[in-house]
């Protein structure tokens, strides 16, 4: 696999010493790209952290289309880990991480009793399975058979996924997970605005690559991110747009980063950051004060 994320990493956006371990070469990309996966990759680490904080460590994360994500490791090195990081993606990505894990000692070392097949990985503290979110019921049994406890806090993670799930399936997938996990939140980080000018060059170009986003039309503006979280279930919901975010990332750690590459013009960033939100919804039966995560200006 190939990914921007090496190159950000390999340039020193944010530390992650796990992804080399899964690609094999990086991709160079513009400075105002990198600085997005900056945002990205840091806000939504954030969140994590508040959620973990909130339940002593006494939770679940459920990764949805994780890809080669190395959350699991980087929670493990700062020993912040949950109780489990379960994992979920096609039966081709999870063969292929599962290959790099069980050769990778820096990466199989961190598992506590691992059985590690072709067909995924099973551990105390990590599993990583194969399966389609858009059949909501056999995820649910993927997730039984896994070992996820359902009633215990758990921070669901999509980055990028729903958007390419036709309304109608993220809708399911939404509600399945506001119905299974009365302890939770839903984090989502994904485009919208996409009904400007700017938005509408990116679905072309995303088109012409092979990669339609078959749920733009849920995308379009601020409201109709909560709305779809309401209409599932959810008990509240919050939406912001990743400019807006940036400007709340922790400052000290942004002026090292903005160091890294020279940006002469930042007017395509801020259009960049202005077409991307992170958006979260939560659950929380037990009361353990999970719609007070969030961001402070």
């Amino acid at each position: 696999p190939v990914t921007p994320h090496r190159g950000a990493v390999e340039l020193g956006y944010w530390r992650d010493d796990y992804v080399s371990l899964f690609v094999r070469s990086a991709e160079r990309r513009a400075p105002e790209i990198n600085r997005g996966y900056y945002a990205r990759v840091q806000s939504c680490f954030l969140v994590v952290e508040q959620f973990l904080k909130l339940t002593g460590g006494e939770c679940q994360v459920v990764s949805l289309g994780a890809g080669f994500d190395t959350l699991f490791w980087r929670l493990h090195e700062e020993k912040n880990s949950p109780t489990c990081v379960y994992e979920v993606d096609f039966k081709q990505v999870v063969a292929r991480k599962a290959l790099a894990i069980k050769t990778k000692r820096k990466l199989n070392e961190a598992l506590v009793e691992a059985k590690i097949s072709g067909n995924g990985v099973s551990s105390r503290n990590y599993h990583l399975i194969s399966g389609d979110l858009r059949d909501t019921t056999d995820l649910h049994q993927r997730l039984c058979q896994a070992g996820v406890d359902f009633s215990l806090p758990t921070i669901l993670l999509a980055e990028c996924v729903l958007v390419y799930l036709s309304p109608e399936e993220s809708r399911g997938l939404l509600h399945w997970a506001s119905t299974s996990f009365p302890s939770a939140l839903f984090l989502n980080y994904e485009p919208v605005n996409l009904g400007d000018r700017f938005g509408q060059v990116m679905l072309s170009n995303l088109r012409s690559r092979g990669c339609p986003l078959r749920g733009g039309l849920t995308c379009e503006t601020v409201a109709d991110q909560k709305k779809r979280y309401s209409d599932a279930g959810w008990a509240s919901s919050e939406c912001v747009i990743m400019n807006e975010i940036y400007g709340m990332l922790p400052v000290e750690d942004v002026k090292r980063m903005e160091k890294i590459e020279f940006l002469d013009e930042t007017e395509l960033l801020h259009q960049l950051l202005e077409h991307y939100c992170l958006s979260w919804a939560t659950n929380d039966d037990r009361r353990l004060g999970l719609a007070g995560i969030g961001f402070v200006g």
